[in-house]
């Protein structure tokens, strides 16, 4: 059973995952002229029929876009606020939203692409 009141203190707790692991990539990386090219884009995936997708319609629907050809995504901006292009550091952000909502059995995926 999908609890919404539980599923908004894990919703903060993946939200801080996700900055806390941009911020940690993007010191490791260094100066962002010196990267190279690491440009590129990270999402989440998940079912759009989940009980995780109805919690976010409800209460984040602004962080959701639609995927083809049923699904949902959460772009990585709207996990972290790291101003870079630096794909490693918004699939550090990707990786640990899922990672604190997969610890509470929800089923999530990620996806990343280089620019």
């Amino acid at each position: 059973m999908f609890d919404e009141n539980k599923a908004k203190g894990i919703m903060v707790a993946a939200l801080l995952a996700a900055q806390d692991a941009a911020e940690k990539q993007d010191k490791e990386l260094g100066d962002e002229n010196l990267r190279g090219f690491d440009c590129g884009f990270a999402w989440v995936r998940f079912k759009g029929n989940s009980a995780f997708a109805r919690f976010m319609k409800k209460y984040h629907a602004d962080m959701v876009s639609n995927d083809y050809p049923s699904g949902k995504t959460i772009w990585y901006s709207r996990l972290h606020n790291v101003p870079t292009q630096s794909v490693s550091v918004h699939e550090a952000a990707v990786k640990a939203f899922v990672e604190v909502w997969s610890a509470h059995n929800v089923d999530l995926g990620w996806s990343s692409r280089l620019d």
